[in-house]
């Protein structure tokens, strides 16, 4: 360091003798003073003035300078002096990033030493460093080197940071958090070169060894591995003569040999190998050099694995293009290492002297926690070891007298061998060539396609509990919302609706690249994309297409009746296979809303092949005249459980145990570009207990966890004051949704949605063997022809005796908006709308007094399934005013439809209409649904597309009848047909109007209320854009990782 000078400024002698004499003259006038000269008089100033005459303040230094040494161990000598001149070349270019960011003055200073690959020399490096005044130390290189070199640095207060040593031995060293390594331990490494040998076919592999610390460590991990081998034989590291040792493994019968060597004795070996003839495959570790070879040709084909980069990135990429342009050494290895090496160490002592109380130790431990290197991203264990990103399997190929090492695959620790250097698009070229077969190019997409765990919370993978479970993974006889969560991943559509990331639905192609109209509004002509093929491989084609749209309307939906969306535009002869890739499809009449039609799963493309192959016709059998027997599946019962090749959607069904869970895995093959960050999805279906959901959700066993909204406020609050904080009182309540903030750890966002409550009213009720309940006279000729609640009063008066705001406020806490008609709150028309049921247990009873049900029926009866009418005296107002129970139904885990349900039944009880039904399990909820068994069924709807149309239609026009109600009004047929089709806006509000002053004469369900309320999540999980429609697509979720307790990343 360079001091500053003080300089006091002092009048000279001469100076003040003739001011004086200035002021003793006599008569004569006075000499004029002289003016100083201003400037810098310190001489050691940069600026200095050597004529000034008085300092005016204006110098100027060099700033001070702190040089700050980092130690940097190289083997310049032994053995696998041939990899130096990279190490060298690869710290040249972090001594220059770290400079760059320095602060001003300070400088990082790195010396050099030769560390051989030799303990002795090592140490001796090390006590030069010390000696030198480093900060820290970026090596040693060979393990044994390290473990010399640890002693001398720990005693001295030094960390090492090694970015080659890979000895399984390093963990276990009692080094008191001073040393570390940028590299994973070799026993991950004899893990890949087992897996190498088994994949290979090498069943009785012998091992030639050094008997050093990285040798023999190598040695042990892979007999451990691996299991039984031909033979081991050991030598030191610094051995000639291999002739001895190379004939031990001839002798021995080996099938193979495993090299566990450095570069000098490892080329001696392979030219003794050619020597003796021996033709026996080679494979090892890293330490192998073609460079040290006199004939090339004896390292041909030999195969060695070496640490893997995390693949690529900003970071490697940078690196990589600064190592070209200055030129660096062919031929190195561990060079990403080494500049990560260096920069941890260099950051870390940056650190430290800008928090000089902080131990150097927890300065590299800061730096080097989710380090984003050029070999990957990197956190130091306990250990101080890192878990590394793999290891690259690579051949040797000579050709041209030139040994190149080509890398095709890697292995990653958990995941096993994949395919190494390809992109999605590579291989689906080769694939499709017919260069690489369809387990191949599986295996090599997942190789290249799949999320790597590198966090403590399975960042891969995402649990989900739920309480009901799908009825079916066909997409053409599916209309509930579990069986569509899984259907839309596992399927693909033409067009979907995605989220515009402002809260607003749009939709989007996806099968498709676009269509045409024709000039009468008819005739849509899509054209298809050519790169889409199904989990099995088979290519998509519009054969497909053609096929499973006439599938849908020719098998009809049996079940849940969703062939309706497909039917009421178009019928089998409408469609037309044009060519691969292009189609035709002709219209009853012109819709607006079509294309938002198929983007429902009824419009999912399945396998035609596939589907044909697996089709069950059964022919009538003509020796029976009086019964029809025949029948065709369409393949449902192979399609039921989604089989690989069914879809060309981005995830596969692995398991289905039923009301369990359900697992869900990539399709490899699926046509998105970009790589999976979620390798496994699981659902449990049927979790009831809503304190169960609670507690996983809590815990992080669940990443969903359907919570109910008296459970939101332990993950949310209100930021009433403004401050950013939480503060107590906050979650008392989540009235103010729109405003709603997250607690730490979790993401909570208000959003408002289309979906709505309701409770359906069966017309036709079934009983128990699923024959219809006729106990009403429509017509007055005595006979019982319909069930009572074809009697309008009646619908009518059990819609007013729901409770609509106790629902709304109470049991969904404020999350239902108030809806008065099939058309939600924010649509197109939904002023055509106003309220008209409210809870008035009055004139509900009056409603029924009017239409003739008086207090007549024995209750107790009734549950016997007797119409036993009381006699006029025997009355005494206690009795049932319908001749049967109604049944209730809701299903278990949903609490907010078995409080609803418990509320109209009290309500109805005591103005005399009996009730009954306990919550069902999920399947016998479906089954009573798709059997008719029900009179009033709590239930909900969520738009298959966004239009008027998809609320009116299937909620109450007779043709579609989702909710199987068997509900049938021709006038109001009349007019939502006419509102479908009109493109005039003025009409079709006028036309809904109408609809809706018929519909609140005669309802055939309770509208309870429109869905707006809070999600809540952990904040690991990276959603997709929020949209109002449609279920989660998986593909477009992440999980950050978390790493010691932090998570690596944004979600942004």
């Amino acid at each position: 360091m360079t001091d500053k000078k003080i300089i006091a400024i002092m009048m000279t002698l001469g100076m003040l003798a003739a001011a004086f004499a200035g002021c003793l003259g006599g008569e004569d006038d006075p000499d004029p003073v002289p003016e100083d000269v201003m400037g810098c008089m310190d001489a050691t100033a940069n600026n200095y003035n050597a004529d000034a005459t008085a300092d005016d303040g204006t110098c100027t230094y060099d700033a001070e300078t702190t040089t700050l040494k980092i130690g940097f161990m190289n083997p310049l000598t032994g053995p696998i002096a041939v990899f130096a001149p990279a190490f060298t070349d690869s710290m040249e270019l972090a001594k220059a990033d770290l400079n760059a960011m320095a602060p001003a003055g300070v400088e990082i200073e790195i010396i050099e030493v030769d560390s051989g690959c030799d303990g002795t020399v090592a140490a001796g490096a090390t006590q030069s460093l010390v000696d030198a005044g480093v900060v820290v130390i970026a090596g040693a290189v060979c393990s044994g080197g390290t473990m010399a070199s640890i002693p001398v640095a720990q005693a001295a207060g030094i960390p090492m940071i090694s970015y080659a040593s890979t000895s399984p031995a390093i963990t276990a060293l009692s080094d008191d958090d001073y040393l570390f390594r940028v590299v994973p331990s070799d026993g991950q490494q004899v893990q890949a070169l087992s897996a190498v040998a088994n994949a290979n076919g090498y069943s009785n592999p012998g091992i030639l060894y050094m008997t050093n610390d990285y040798g023999a460590g190598l040695k042990d991990g892979f007999v451990a591995s691996f299991g039984d081998v031909c033979t081991t034989v050991g030598y030191d590291q610094d051995a000639t003569d291999f002739a001895g040792l190379v004939s031990q493994i001839a002798d021995g019968g080996c099938d193979s040999v495993a090299l566990f060597s450095y570069a000098v004795d490892g080329a001696a070996i392979l030219e003794e190998m050619s020597a003796q003839n021996l033709d026996i495959p080679a494979f090892g570790a890293e330490g192998v050099s073609p460079d040290e070879l006199s004939d090339v040709s004896a390292i041909d084909g030999m195969v060695v694995t070496q640490p893997r980069s995390g693949g690529q990135s900003d970071a490697a990429d940078a690196f990589d293009a600064a190592y070209a342009a200055a030129n660096g050494a062919d031929g190195g290895i561990y060079h990403h290492e080494t500049y990560d090496a260096v920069m941890i160490a260099g950051k870390a002592a940056l650190r430290a002297h800008m928090m000089p109380a902080e131990d150097i130790r927890d300065s590299v431990r800061a730096v080097g926690t989710g380090y984003v290197g050029t070999s990957g991203t990197h956190t130091f264990d306990a250990n101080g070891d890192v878990a590394g990103s793999g290891y690259l399997v690579c051949e040797f190929v000579v050709s041209g007298g030139n040994a190149d090492l080509v890398c095709t695959q890697r292995w990653i620790l958990g995941e096993g061998l994949s395919w190494e250097g390809e992109s999605q698009s590579s291989v689906m070229a080769q694939f499709e060539a017919g260069s690489m077969t369809y387990e191949e190019a599986w295996t090599a997409l997942e190789g290249v396609r799949a999320c790597v765990e590198t966090g403590s919370n399975n960042p891969c993978e995402i649990v989900s509990m739920g309480y009901g479970d799908a009825a079916t993974l066909d997409p053409h006889d599916a209309y509930d919302s579990a069986s569509g969560d899984q259907i839309e991943n596992i399927y693909d559509t033409l067009y979907r609706y995605e989220g515009d990331g402002d809260g607003n639905a749009i939709i989007v192609p996806r099968l498709a690249t676009g269509y045409t109209v024709s000039d009468d509004m008819l005739t849509y002509t899509f054209t298809l994309r050519d790169d889409v093929h199904f989990s099995n491989g088979d290519a998509m084609t519009a054969e497909d297409v053609v096929y499973s749209w006439e599938r849908v309307n020719e098998y009809g939906a049996p079940e849940s009746h969703v062939a309706w969306i497909t039917q009421q535009n178009f019928d089998t002869d409408g469609l037309t296979y044009i060519d691969d890739t292009h189609f035709s499809v002709t219209l009853f009449q012109p819709y607006a809303g079509f294309v938002s039609t198929i983007a429902y799963t009824v419009g999912a493309i399945v396998n035609m092949d596939m589907c044909e192959a697996n089709r069950v016709v059964t022919a009538d059998d003509p020796a029976t005249t009086d019964a029809d027997e025949s029948s065709d599946d369409w393949c449902h019962g192979w399609m039921d459980e989604a089989p690989l090749g069914a879809g060309t959607g981005a995830y596969i069904l692995d398991t289905w145990s039923r009301e369990d869970k359900i697992i869900l895995t990539p399709n490899w093959m699926h046509w998105d570009a970009g790589n999976f960050n979620i390798n496994k999805f699981t659902e449990m279906t049927n979790v009831d207990e809503s304190n169960t959901r609670l507690l996983a959700f809590t815990d992080g066993e669940a990443d969903f966890g359907a919570l109910n909204f008296e459970d939101l406020p332990n993950f949310c609050y209100i930021d009433a004051n403004g401050n950013g904080e939480f503060d107590a009182g906050e979650d008392d309540a989540l009235d103010d949704k729109p405003n709603i903030a997250s607690k730490d750890g979790y993401i909570c966002v208000y959003r408002e949605s289309f979906t709505i409550t309701l409770a359906a009213l069966n017309l036709d009720p079934n009983d128990a063997n699923e024959d219809p309940i006729l106990n009403y006279d429509t017509d007055g000729d005595g006979v019982d022809d319909a069930n009572v609640m074809a009697n309008p009063n009646v619908r009518t008066a059990i819609a007013y005796a729901f409770d609509y705001d106790t629902a709304r406020r109470t049991t969904y806490d404020n999350n239902l908006a108030p809806v008065y008609g099939p058309i939600p709150n924010g649509f197109l028309y939904d002023e055509s709308q106003y309220e008209v049921f409210t809870y008035d247990l009055t004139y509900a009873e009056s409603l029924l007094e009017d239409a003739g049900f008086i207090r007549q029926y024995d209750c107790a009866e009734l549950a016997n399934n007797n119409s036993v009418v009381v006699p006029v005296a025997d009355r005494d107002g206690d009795e049932c005013r319908l001749p049967s129970i109604l049944r209730i139904m809701a299903n278990e885990g949903n609490d907010y439809r078995i409080a609803m349900a418990a509320q109209i039944a009290q309500s109805l009880g005591s103005i005399g209409v009996a009730t009954n039904g306990d919550a069902k399990p999920w399947a016998e909820y479906l089954d009573m649904y798709f059997t008719g068994t029900f009179e009033i069924r709590f239930s909900g709807w969520a738009p298959d597309y966004l239009d008027p149309d998809n609320y009116w239609s299937p909620f109450a026009a007779s043709t579609e009848d989702v909710y199987g109600t068997g509900y049938n009004n021709p006038a109001l047929d009349a007019l939502l047909s006419a509102a479908k089709v009109s493109t005039v806006d003025s009409e079709r509000l006028d036309l809904y109007s109408q609809a809706f002053e018929l519909w609140v004469e005669d309802p055939n369900m309770i509208i309870i209320g429109q869905g707006n309320g809070i999600g809540a999540k952990h904040n690991d999980i990276c959603s997709a854009p929020w949209a109002a429609i449609g279920s989660a697509h998986w593909f477009d979720y992440d999980k950050l990782p978390m790493v010691d307790g932090e998570l690596v990343g944004s979600c942004s």
